[in-house]
């Protein structure tokens, strides 16, 4: 589950700095396997 957090955490962080985003919100997140997941932000 740690590479799944980290890859979010990234994500998020990288939406939140960017000018052209004002809002982010996590909507989903499965996890098939500890290399396999989805993520909708």
């Amino acid at each position: 589950m740690k590479q799944a957090a980290q890859l979010l955490g990234f994500v998020v962080s990288t939406l939140q700095l960017s000018p052209l985003c004002q809002q982010v919100r996590i909507l989903e997140f499965n996890r098939f396997s500890d290399q396999q997941f989805t993520f909708k932000v």
